[in-house]
């Protein structure tokens, strides 16, 4: 799955983008499409644990177990017209939806982003409500 909307405000782009392990979502800088914010979104294979992230080198890893909150689910499949996103009035922060329910929120103006899959402050996010 691959998805890109630009902000008509800032343009800034806003990339959701799956690979064979986890989905990600990033924000691109308004002046070029450098990445400026990035996200983790659900992960596609069995939660690792946090000592084998060091094997995902060709692509961001997956979120560790240690860092999800109970019963997170897997995505192995992931039907793209069930991810939706609402951009702010300023362009600054996009939501990011799956079916219908806020899954992470990006702020470009800080750098925060956020997922309601996380149940701690880690690399990969902040627990959505933070």
């Amino acid at each position: 799955m691959f998805i890109s909307d630009i902000d008509q405000i800032t343009g800034r782009t806003l990339i959701v983008d799956e690979d064979d392990n986890a989905c990600w979502a990033y924000i691109t800088k308004p002046t070029n499409k450098d990445i400026d914010v990035s996200c983790w979104l659900y992960n596609r294979i069995p939660h690792p644990v946090r000592t084998d992230i060091d094997k995902y080198v060709n692509s961001p890893p997956p979120a560790p177990i240690e860092f999800l909150k109970d019963g997170c689910p897997v995505y192995e499949e992931m039907d793209e017209d069930r991810i939706t996103w609402r951009w702010s009035v300023t362009g600054e922060t996009v939501c990011v939806y799956l079916d219908g329910e806020v899954l992470a929120l990006l702020r470009a103006d800080t750098g925060e982003v956020y997922n309601k899959f996380l149940k701690k402050d880690c690399p990969w996010g902040k627990p959505l409500g933070q």
